[in-house]
């Protein structure tokens, strides 16, 4: 019986469309200068649509054999250029850190760089 409810947990999650979630950014977000984004992707499917879901809908994922998931730390508070200190210490803009952010979680989802073009999405400045 334990198995036939497993089977029907997994058929559910594989044949389930993940609730789509639009941030939107509190004065806290914007007081620790970055959100938490989650995104999900289904596996063996080139080119899958990729879904923003809350964290809630993100861990409901967790386990799937049928979608990749990726969370990160999106910057929204900051400088719009890149620039350096006195020192020469190099000190990277939103946009910066944001693709790099990007490119890191491509190791898990390649094709998130099409969903997230606008890098300083969110932004505001310091």
């Amino acid at each position: 019986m334990l198995d036939r409810y497993k089977n029907l947990i997994r058929v559910d999650i594989k044949n389930k469309v993940p609730e789509t979630f639009f941030p939107r950014p509190t004065e806290l977000d914007y007081q620790r200068g970055f959100i938490n984004r989650y995104f999900i992707q289904m596996r063996a499917t080139p080119g899958a649509s990729i879904f923003e879901v809350n964290e809630d809908t993100y861990s409901q994922f967790e386990n799937s054999e049928y979608y990749n998931r990726v969370a990160i730390n999106w910057k929204i508070k900051g400088n719009l250029e890149d620039s350096y200190t006195e020192k020469g210490e190099f000190i990277p803009s939103v946009h910066t850190v944001n693709k790099l952010i990007i490119q890191e979680a491509e190791k898990t989802m390649s094709e998130l760089n099409l969903y997230l073009v606008n890098t300083k999405q969110f932004h505001k400045l310091v």
